[in-house]
């Protein structure tokens, strides 16, 4: 039929899920399915008409596609191994007795372990991206040392820290910039 390479799009692209498949239309009707419509209504890669393909311009059209193919492979392959990496730190960091939290340079919350959630009863979900002052357990609390660490660039450990709702509890505090 006329319209079969168009059909076969949405099967690759929406019921197959793959955006990784280059797909290159070769049309002998161009007026049957005009470049500019099917560019912008299907998610192709490339609209060839048979009149200008020659040998030489299919053979470099077939190899960049299979060449942007294997790039995206890759890509994905990496972002697969960095979201496991990802997860593994973060089951690390979740495993450990000590409270784990990390701030960026605006003090916001981007690391909250669960003996973090356990002693302040935030999950983790509510306190990232949150001011470190703004935490009740926090507040009140003297972060010259913080923002220390983060200026110069070097740990700080401070010993007998006390933290709000824990009038009898002491703390030890490390502070490790993470550059």
């Amino acid at each position: 039929s006329d319209d079969a390479g168009l059909k076969i799009i949405p099967e690759i692209r929406e019921r197959l899920n793959n955006p990784f498949v280059r797909i290159i239309l070769r049309t002998g009707q161009p007026g049957k399915a005009p470049e500019k419509k099917v560019i912008i209504n299907y998610d192709i890669n490339d609209y060839k008409e048979k009149t200008e393909l020659t040998s030489q311009k299919l053979f470099s059209c077939l190899y960049t596609a299979f060449r942007d193919y294997t790039q995206l492979r890759l890509l994905e392959e990496s972002r697969i191994k960095l979201e496991e990496t990802r997860r593994y730190l973060e089951d690390v960091m979740d495993s450990m007795p000590s409270m784990v939290v990390a701030v960026n340079s605006q003090f916001r919350v981007s690391l909250w372990n669960r003996t973090a959630e356990k002693y302040t009863g935030l999950s983790g979900s509510q306190a990232l991206k949150r001011v470190l002052f703004d935490i009740p357990l926090f507040q009140g609390m003297n972060f010259d040392f913080l923002r220390d660490t983060l200026s110069e660039s070097r740990s700080h450990w401070m010993r007998e820290v006390n933290l709000n709702g824990f009038p009898d509890r002491f703390w030890e505090v490390h502070l490790f910039p993470v550059i």
